[in-house]
């Protein structure tokens, strides 16, 4: 009994350890955990922490990355999202932050197609720390309905997709979520409408992200 103890007291400081490691290398390169604003209204899911996506690949396994972090000029925005969220009684289901630029590059190796994966030497703003991919949930934690599903290549992932008549509700749902993030600040892309990011107009100031 006191050795299994001990071995989960372990187990439990080197994971403690290891997050702690990541935290690091994150405040490191100008990123913050978007938990350290509200761990309630960010629902954390994110899609390539786990082979339930497109590539059918965890491509965040290894760098140990299973938080959502974001660049520190996201914060004042994140900030404005949860408490107009809060108002509204609603939360925000995360699918993707910053991708380290060797996640893309893995991502690119098994999907080479910039229908699909952003090519690395262009880069995609998750790996400059200034995108975010959502969803909508309800103050429970639901998932709300959208058009199409995260990542769902289609004509029903774009933002002005109009729903048949018996799925107006899924686009009024998506028309919400789009409202939200302007208020809180962000914009949003018209080919996939969970995704929004830092209004620039200069990519400069915002360079691709490695992890040391």
């Amino acid at each position: 009994m006191k050795l299994a103890l001990l071995l989960i007291i372990i187990i439990c400081s080197f994971a403690q350890g290891k997050d702690s490691l990541i935290e690091d290398k994150m405040r490191n390169i100008g990123l913050f955990a978007l938990e350290e604003i509200d761990k309630d209204t960010f629902i954390t899911r994110l899609a390539y922490d786990s082979k339930e996506n497109f590539m059918k690949t965890n491509i965040y396994a290894p760098f140990s990355l299973h938080k959502c972090y974001l660049h520190k000029d996201m914060k004042e925005h994140m900030q404005k999202l949860a408490k107009i969220l809060k108002a509204k009684n609603l939360k925000l289901i995360v699918y993707d932050c910053f991708r380290p630029q060797a996640a893309q590059e893995l991502a690119w190796s098994i999907v080479p197609d910039t229908r699909y994966v952003a090519h690395p030497k262009k880069g995609s703003n998750h790996s400059r720390g200034i995108a975010i991919d959502v969803g909508l949930a309800q103050g429970n934690g639901e998932a709300l309905s959208m058009p199409s599903a995260f990542d769902e290549f289609s004509a029903k992932a774009w933002r002005d997709y109009m729903c048949p008549q018996s799925r107006t509700q899924n686009c009024t749902h998506r028309n919400e979520l789009q409202e939200i993030m302007s208020q809180a600040g962000l914009k949003s892309i018209k080919t996939e409408w969970w995704h929004f990011e830092l209004p620039i107009s200069n990519k400069h100031g915002y360079p691709i992200l490695s992890l040391p």
